[in-house]
């Protein structure tokens, strides 16, 4: 959670409760406001990946890699949840 609330601090998204759900992380609004769901609960962000999955750097960069070719097409798309899965988890 420490990486995911930076990087929120860097896209100037200051104003978000996030939720780790069963279905993942769930953002809202301070006021309630539904923002978006992203991923499940399963899903780790990157330095997770290099510090608890035994693999080091190189898997984890992997993972992004491949990630990140997995949802080109909709990763770009600003406000959608694989554009948040793309800043915030990777």
């Amino acid at each position: 959670m420490e990486f995911i609330s930076c990087q929120l601090e860097i896209l100037g998204i200051m104003t978000i409760r996030l939720l780790l759900k069963r279905t993942g992380l769930t953002m809202r609004m301070k006021g309630g406001d539904y923002i978006v769901s992203v991923g499940d609960s399963r899903y780790s962000d990157y330095p997770t990946y290099i510090k608890t999955k035994g693999k080091g750097k190189k898997y984890a960069d992997e993972r992004r890699r491949l990630y990140k070719i997995r949802h080109e097409k909709t990763r770009g798309v600003v406000g959608s949840a694989s554009w948040y899965a793309d800043k915030l988890l990777w």
